[in-house]
């Protein structure tokens, strides 16, 4: 059914676009390419390589993990504007304009953890000082926009370090600050591609491990519901979920189950979750 590559092969994924019967397979954002999905599956097997080195993606699992994202996204391709589009596009003009070191556009994933580092108020290193901070910002801005790996950015904010002498480990903050940008973008892109009344759920999927805390680890599984305003109370009632999350990162009314994670030391994140499918 799907021409799938072995992905183990690839430092860089190949050009071309998934097809289901000959047709391409059309996304909320356009074609879905080998290339995109190629790199999905790299980002996963890294991530649980990470964890177990033994472990890699079978053909079988990644034709699985195809097939859903089929049932997800396959729809008719359109060329004007549709009503799902109504909410205002919350990437900023400037980002979209930004293209890499070969003068190519940045995918739309990209320019969206761009844009929530951007905004971001790097909470765990609000205590160096507003220039220093700047300029590590500048730091993730530059890497992401120029498609260099992780370890290029905290390269660049050790030399940083060198320089300021804040002798601090960055290993983990640039993990920590790279999660959060790529959930927040997913969901922001989720929203912004919903029809408006649809009610928006997500379900929590956490890494479950020795380090990971008692309270993320009951969060695992939870399903929440969307709201575009911070609510008296997150506990509600509703045909799927018993809480309720919202951007609560810049509100003062703190969702008891958090837009992005729990604690510091440990990794989540909220997937869409279809009652229906």
């Amino acid at each position: 059914m799907f021409d799938i590559y072995d992905t183990s092969t690839y430092s860089e994924a190949p050009d071309g676009y998934i097809t289901y019967n000959g047709e391409e397979i059309i996304g909320r954002h356009g074609a879905i390419t080998v290339k995109t999905v190629t790199e999905m599956i790299l980002e996963m097997e890294h991530f649980f390589k990470a964890r177990n080195p033994e472990f890699k993606m079978s053909k079988e699992g990644i034709n699985e993990f195809i097939g859903k994202l089929y049932k997800l996204t396959l729809q008719p391709k359109q060329t004007e504007k549709t009503e799902s589009q109504i909410r205002k596009d919350w990437i900023s003009d400037d980002i979209k304009a930004m293209v890499d070191l070969q003068g190519k556009p940045l995918s739309r994933e990209r320019q969206g953890k761009i844009q929530v580092i951007r905004d971001s108020e790097f909470v765990l290193i609000k205590h160096f000082p507003e220039d220093v901070r700047k300029k590590i910002k500048d730091i993730f801005i530059t890497c992401l926009r120029k498609r260099e790996p992780k370890y290029r950015i905290r390269q660049e904010i050790f030399y940083l370090d060198n320089a300021t002498t804040l002798n601090w480990d960055c290993y983990f903050f640039v993990e920590y600050e790279l999660a959060i940008a790529g959930s927040i973008a997913y969901i922001y892109d989720e929203l912004y591609t919903s029809k408006p009344g649809e009610k928006i759920y997500f379900k929590r999927f956490e890494q479950i491990d020795d380090i990971t805390c008692k309270k993320c680890k009951k969060l695992n599984g939870t399903i929440v519901l969307w709201s575009d305003v911070p609510l008296d109370n997150n506990k509600i009632k509703d045909e799927y979920a018993d809480y309720a999350i919202w951007d609560d990162r810049f509100t003062e009314k703190k969702s008891k189950i958090p837009f992005t994670w729990c604690c510091d030391n440990c990794r989540g994140a909220w997937i869409r979750y279809y009652p229906n499918i």
